[in-house]
């Protein structure tokens, strides 16, 4: 008897297979956070471009600003004073107010271009010109021609008769308007102690002078003596003179002589005690015995003096009249008033200087005094 489901089922073995639990497929990620991580690169190169493109789009923008400068090399003269320290963006600021430049960067432009050249500019007065282009006025501040001024430099020493010849040729001044400011000491501004002196010597102090173009005679020798002043007031010239025993007056003028018969300045101290122990020994020294006082007195700088030179009845002779001459025989310079303030503490009453040794010999004794005498004699061949 055949099975009644064989039928349905078919022959054979069973097709009857119990259901598959199905595999599961990966998991995708939602395709709104792809999109998102997108988005983040994106944001995280535009910021690189910022960090790393910054300077360059900056300098861009920086360099796409219109400096405003005039053109040409400007016209006309501008009187210009650029004081010690000033930057460039002081100065361009004083170009500016001048009329010179037509603004601060078109001048700062040009110095920071060559900046190893913009430090040496230095201070002073210059005629510069109106309307120069920020490049033209820099380039303009090297010119020697555009100094505003006149340098001199008097040297330690040298007298008003020295002095003004030299003053005048840097100044292109004349001697006779010098001469007239030099001889008229009350409009120079004199310290008060120095009342009654006859003229400037003495007080034009030794130094580098650069005054402006067109300056007066009076207003030069002003700013060399306004510049003895500070000086003086540096070296307490006043309290010091008088723990010596001399007016400030008389101080000046053996620095004076010191300048005119020492040179090296290791020797001046000890000048200047020669000269204050010949003034506390008048026994045995009547008189201060100074040739540089006669060559003063004579106008005789470099050659012998002659008899009748030493015998000259003036107040500067110092072989003939006794005391501290009646005002400087030049304008000593700081280190010699230095020494009449601080003179050596030793007892010198001699010098003399022989020139094959180059040196000068210091000594209290006569004896050795003129030993040294006839060995200076024998070394210059004459008497």
């Amino acid at each position: 008897m055949s099975d009644p489901l064989s039928g349905l089922l078919g022959s054979g073995e069973s097709q009857y297979q119990p259901p598959r639990r199905p595999v599961p497929s990966p998991r995708r990620k939602p395709a709104g956070f792809a999109r998102l991580f997108l988005a983040i690169i994106v944001m995280a190169g535009l910021a690189a471009g910022v960090v790393f493109g910054g300077k360059a789009i900056i300098g861009d923008l920086t360099s796409s600003k219109k400096v405003i400068d005039y053109t040409g090399k400007g016209t006309g003269t501008v009187d210009v004073t650029i004081t010690s320290g000033q930057s460039a963006q002081a100065i361009g600021n004083t170009l500016v107010a001048k009329q010179v430049v037509k603004s601060v960067e078109a001048f700062t432009k040009a110095a920071n271009g060559d900046p190893e050249r913009a430090a040496k500019i230095q201070p002073g007065d210059y005629a510069l010109r109106s309307h120069m282009s920020g490049a033209a006025a820099f380039n303009l501040l090297f010119d020697p021609k555009a100094r505003n001024e006149q340098r001199f430099t008097i040297a330690e020493g040298l007298d008003l008769r020295q002095a003004l010849p030299i003053i005048a040729k840097a100044t292109g001044l004349k001697i006779a308007d010098l001469n007239y400011a030099a001889n008229h000491p009350a409009l120079l501004g004199l310290p008060t102690w120095a009342a009654g002196v006859k003229n400037a010597e003495g007080f034009l102090f030794p130094a580098t002078y650069a005054p402006r173009r067109g300056a007066s005679a009076v207003a030069v020798l002003r700013s060399m003596t306004a510049r003895f002043a500070v000086e003086a007031d540096r070296l307490q010239l006043v309290a010091k003179a008088q723990t010596q025993g001399v007016t400030p007056l008389q101080a000046v003028t053996l620095a004076s002589i010191v300048e005119k018969e020492v040179n090296q300045s290791a020797d001046q101290t000890k000048a200047a005690a020669v000269l204050y122990n010949r003034l506390h020994d008048t026994g045995n020294f009547p008189t201060l015995g100074m040739d540089s006082t006669v060559r003063y007195a004579v106008n005789n700088f470099d050659k012998p003096l002659t008899q009748s030179q030493l015998d000259t009845n003036s107040p500067y002779n110092t072989r003939k009249f006794p005391g501290i001459p009646p005002g400087p025989i030049g304008n000593p310079g700081e280190a010699t008033l230095k020494a009449v303030l601080a003179p050596s503490q030793g007892d010198y009453t001699y010098f003399i200087y022989l020139p094959k040794e180059k040196k000068t010999f210091f000594t209290a004794s006569t004896s050795e005094f003129n030993s040294l005498q006839q060995q200076y004699n024998a070394e210059i061949g004459g008497g």
